[in-house]
Order: structure tokens, then sequence, then C-alpha cells
């Protein structure tokens, strides 16, 4: 399984973080009552947890359970702090 789907046009924010490419990864945890979560990535080989707001869940739901697989992209959250944005569920979810 690849690691990211980045394209040539993903850019790079300035602490080097690619931004606009997907990344596989797995939700780690979500507090549906708060609305925030943890979604640990693939990044550059390694496992990296990165939070998440219920508004970046794609399919309208605003509820995703822990272990579920997603792809992901990296971006600005509402807030304007990196975070994962754009959670799409793939496969067979927990």
């Amino acid at each position: 399984m690849p690691q990211s789907t980045d394209g040539p046009g993903a850019l790079l924010d300035a602490d080097g973080v690619r931004l606009g490419g997907s990344f596989f990864g797995t939700v780690l945890s979500y507090d549906a009552h708060l609305g925030l979560g943890v979604v640990e990535l693939r990044w550059r080989g390694e496992l990296v947890p990165w939070r998440f707001q219920c508004m970046a869940i794609d399919d309208g739901t605003r509820d995703i359970q822990a272990g579920t697989s997603v792809l992901a992209k990296l971006g600005a959250g509402p807030l304007g702090a990196l975070e994962a944005i754009e959670i799409s569920k793939v496969g067979l979810s927990s």
C-alpha cells in the first residue's frame, strides 16, 4: 500500500509538511460530544498522530469510530492550525 498519494501539485508548509497529498491512516480516537479526534497517518515512513475536527469527516455524518481506516489530507483547520482534513472512510471500518 502506498504511503501517500502526493501529486506534483502538493505543497509544503513552513515546517516541510506536505499539503495537498492524501495519506492512509487509522482513527485512534474520536469524541463525538466534543467533535474532536486523532488520526494516525503514515507520513515519511512513520505513523504520525494528527488532530482533526468533526467537520473534516467528508461523509457529512460528523461521526467516526476509532479503528476506522481513512484517507486524509493535511491542511489548515478552521482555526488555522495544521491538522487532518478531508477525511474519507476507506475499506471496512470497525
